[in-house]
């Protein structure tokens, strides 16, 4: 299949790295679906990278929500049928706080966007993969994953949950 015909999500897309990265995916071809929270800041990111119509959609919700992801991904699957690479670089860091003084909504917010979005994401987006016999997932993370430092408790546990998909 060629890229042109493949579908790219890019969940995070309008985040520094999500920028990057669709810009690489629309410079090879392919079709993407561009998820955030602002449906203007998605348009944005598509008059940047020059992308026709045909060539993108906006899956606007919050993917830490069952009904966020479920909205916003429904959208590009509705559009394009399929999502063939998903690319997760949704962003956020919370950290400067020992372990013994994070505060549990700190700790929630970093659940939230790490794993809650990558677990929401991936039952919408995976079966179709496994039923097709093919798909690609990279989900983002970081060394502080596996190596925390003294400070960065909420966004280390976080992230070394994400890890686990």
């Amino acid at each position: 299949m060629a890229s042109t015909d493949r579908v790219a999500l890019i969940t995070g897309a309008t985040g520094g790295l999500g920028r990057v990265v669709a810009a690489a995916f629309a410079g090879d071809g392919w079709r993407l679906g561009l998820t955030g929270m602002d449906p203007a800041r998605l348009d944005e990111l598509a008059a940047e990278l020059d992308l026709a119509a045909d060539r993108w959609v906006g899956g606007v919700g919050d993917l830490t929500t069952r009904e966020g992801a479920g909205s916003a991904i429904g959208t590009v699957l509705e559009r394009f049928g399929r999502v063939d690479a998903w690319l997760h670089v949704v962003g956020g860091w919370a950290g400067g706080t020992a372990l013994v003084d994070v505060d549990p909504d700190e700790l929630r917010t970093m659940l939230d966007q790490h794993v809650w979005s990558t677990f929401h994401v991936a039952q919408r987006v995976v079966p179709g993969m496994l039923e097709r016999g093919w798909g690609r997932v990279v989900a983002v993370s970081t060394p502080i994953a596996t190596t925390p430092n003294a400070r960065g408790a909420a966004y280390a546990t976080a992230k070394a949950g994400q890890d686990t998909f």
